[in-house]
């Protein structure tokens, strides 16, 4: 596992401004109302992310449902996003091959004693809504072919009044994430971890991954476990059995043996999730 950047360390935080003063790469951005025109934070993260290879999908304002047909097939770079965010719409990180294998791993529970679990894997960077704690997502890059991914415990019922939604899912190509300067339910979406850049997991190393935050999560009761051993990571599927032994804490793949991965079933279709 390396991280491609090291950028110096910075949370990416602030609101949507409301003026456009400073140009970012020959793009109008956004300037921080009574700043003395400083740059939009989250703005310059949409930058960065552009920096990465990122490519972009449009997203409507305040929502998660990206805007055309076949938008899973049209990428956007940086120019566009901005335009798009100028008039107040999101912006979706288009996932997998249009931004050069990036992958995000949307943890929708326990993020953060996930996120601990994880260790060293976990430095790669994050994206945040200010108004979510327990969610979030990380950042990887994955050259090889990575098809989409849902996930919930096995024999999970969601409480009464509850909605049913995956616990975590890995958002490749034909989805997309949102990331900075977009906003949903009245919380702002926000970088962080950038001093380690988006960190390149082969296909093991994702595997792993992917079963620290599904199968071997912390806290996840055992009955889930065993309901679950020795099939894909996805909802059913026909995985290969995997050898699983207690993990010995947050260190790497000896954890649990080699974990093959999880998507050897068919690839999961597209969909507007951010």
């Amino acid at each position: 596992m390396r991280s491609v950047d090291k950028t110096p360390a910075r949370e990416w935080q602030g609101s949507r401004a409301a003026g456009y003063a400073v140009n970012v790469n020959g793009v109008s951005a956004p300037s921080v109302p009574g700043s003395g025109g400083a740059v939009n934070p989250q703005i310059a993260a949409l930058e960065w992310l552009a920096g990465q290879g990122a490519r972009f999908a449009l997203v409507e304002a305040g929502g998660k449902k990206p805007l055309g047909g076949g938008w899973q097939n049209t990428p956007h770079d940086l120019a566009a996003a901005m335009k798009h965010a100028r008039r107040g719409g999101n912006i979706g990180l288009l996932c997998g091959q249009p931004s050069g294998g990036i992958v995000a791993i949307d943890v929708d529970r326990d993020y953060e004693p996930v996120v601990e679990a994880l260790g060293p894997f976990a430095n790669t960077v994050r994206v945040v809504r200010d108004n979510a704690p327990g969610r979030g997502k990380l950042l990887y890059r994955v050259q090889a072919p990575t098809p989409s991914q849902t996930w919930t415990p096995a024999g999970w019922e969601p409480a009464e009044g509850e909605k049913r939604s995956p616990w975590a899912e890995l958002l490749s190509d034909g989805r997309h994430a949102l990331v900075p300067p977009s906003t949903y339910d009245g919380g702002h979406y926000v970088l962080r971890g950038q001093e380690y850049g988006i960190a390149d997991l082969n296909e093991e190393e994702l595997a792993f991954v992917w079963y620290k935050i599904t199968d071997g999560r912390p806290g996840l009761p055992e009955p889930a476990q065993e309901d679950n051993r020795g099939r894909d990571q996805g909802r059913g599927g026909r995985g290969r059995p995997v050898r699983r032994r207690q993990a010995a804490g947050a260190g790497g793949l000896d954890d649990v043996g080699r974990v093959p991965p999880p998507w050897t079933s068919r690839p999961r279709g597209g969909g507007a999730r951010g």
